[in-house]
């Protein structure tokens, strides 16, 4: 295959063809000493005693993959089936990750432990706007999905695999938690988990969003969420706020799965909107289990600029409340390009993410639900009412169980190669559906009631 860059490159130049995709957060201090005296001489330091080492959780038993152990403090000693995959930016291009078993630290942690899965660039693997704004281009969509596949098995990530492998034998409910502190925009819901010899009795290989539920975490809410929040399920019932961009070429699709259950008219007007998610909660009136935006992105060269629809991120950051979401009670679905991208900001000179999910978890979402890329015109309103289909099946599914489906049925439907020109709208369909990711509580499951008087 030829290299990518130079493809994409060509892919700019290539003449339009169908509707493009929606463009779019001392040492320790003791006590002074007396000075000494002048005739009597300075007393020897003495080093203070060693603090008790913290006892390291129990695994569950099994097969001993570890190539490190450490214990998470108690406030992310997780139940076991929860998996957490901490992703470190060590260089421009590079990565380390650990992994925690509930609250033990089974994989990973400083490069000499094996843990360094080093050389992805995202100029590469990364689904850029400008990539995707001709969905009929040089740049044959499988060719997107193969990089993927290259890249989740080559060598530096075998330890991953086995890893992952692993715990699918020991937890047959297992459930995947990314917490990506790094800003290269790696596709974890694409990540190829390939059915080794030695694990003939996996329930299947596959792509790891499409085999387990997949959830994302902000670095600030994995510092927030604890073990008691996981005790059981967040169930967002009740009715919907939409807003709904002018001009946008899914020809009202959305508005339509959403109609019965919008509480009130559905807003077109950007100040309108941000203006109703502030108003406190009327007395008695419960907040909305969902919060949906279908837009545009606008990017920008400063990232902290660009626009989702509503939403400027600067703008929206100087909010200290949202009454209509912060409650605990509500699944934001931000259903444009990028809106689910985490950023740094370069003239701050740290690395701190920034990013909508992080904005809406920390005014109190129970989740968001947003792409990490460019998405289909097409594929946005189809996604949303397959996911309140989904839900609306089965109710009491939490919702990263619902998009792992999703994703699943995607992979099926444009099956194993090889691949001829009938395959690009499947194909095109599945790097959509996989754009699409969940950050929140794990076990958020949603039900809309129609708003709808008889």
């Amino acid at each position: 295959m030829s290299d990518l860059a130079s493809v994409l490159r060509g892919a700019r130049r290539i003449a339009r063809g169908r509707s493009g995709p929606r463009l779019l957060p001392t040492f320790p201090g003791s006590p002074s000493a007396p000075a000494p005296q002048s005739a009597a001489p300075e007393p020897a330091w003495e080093q203070p005693p060693a603090p008790e080492p913290t006892p390291v959780p129990a695994l569950a038993p099994g097969p001993a993959t570890a190539v490190g152990r450490a214990s998470l403090d108690d406030s992310h000693c997780l139940p076991a089936r929860f998996v957490t995959i901490k992703v470190h930016q060590d260089s421009p291009t590079g990565f380390r990750i650990e992994g925690f078993e509930g609250g033990a630290r089974t994989f990973g942690g400083q490069p000499s432990d094996g843990a360094v899965v080093a050389g992805y660039d995202p100029r590469r693997l990364r689904l850029r706007v400008e990539d995707l704004q001709e969905r009929y281009s040089a740049i044959q969509p499988v060719e997107f999905i193969e990089d993927f596949n290259m890249w989740s098995l080559g060598n530096r990530r075998n330890a991953l695999r086995r890893w992952l492998n692993d715990l699918r034998l020991r937890h047959s409910d297992l459930h995947v938690i990314i917490e990506d502190g790094t800003n290269l925009a790696i596709p974890w819901e694409a990540f190829r988990l390939q059915q080794p010899p030695d694990h003939g009795d996996l329930p299947c290989a596959g792509w790891l969003g499409a085999v387990l539920p997949v959830t994302r975490w902000t670095p600030w809410f994995g510092e927030y969420v604890g073990p008691s929040d996981l005790d059981q399920t967040i169930a967002c019932e009740g009715g919907a706020i939409g807003y709904f961009e002018r001009g946008l070429d899914s020809g009202g699709a959305d508005l339509a799965s959403l109609g019965d259950f919008l509480a009130g008219t559905p807003h077109v007007d950007e100040n309108a909107f941000v203006a109703a998610l502030g108003e406190p909660v009327p007395p008695g009136e419960k907040r909305p289990a969902m919060v949906y935006v279908g837009a545009h992105s606008e990017a920008g060269d400063d990232r902290a600029r660009t626009s989702v629809g509503p939403f400027r991120l600067k703008t929206m950051m100087l909010y200290q409340d949202l009454p209509r979401i912060s409650g605990g009670q509500t699944i934001v679905f931000v259903n444009a390009c990028n809106s689910a991208e985490m950023f740094t900001v370069g003239h701050f000179g740290d690395d701190s993410l920034y990013g909508l999910p992080d904005f809406f978890l920390r005014m109190g979402a129970v989740g968001m639900i947003g792409t990490t890329s460019a998405i289909g015109v097409e594929t946005a309103p189809l996604v949303l009412a397959e996911i309140l289909r989904a839900a609306a099946d089965d109710p009491q599914a939490p919702i990263p169980q619902l998009l792992s489906r999703l994703r699943a049925q995607a992979d099926l439907a444009l099956g194993p190669p090889p691949y001829t020109n009938r395959d690009i709208e499947l194909a095109w369909r599945w790097i959509d559906t996989f754009n699409y990711v969940y950050y929140g509580h794990p076990l958020a499951t949603l039900r809309l009631v129609s708003q709808r008087v008889p």
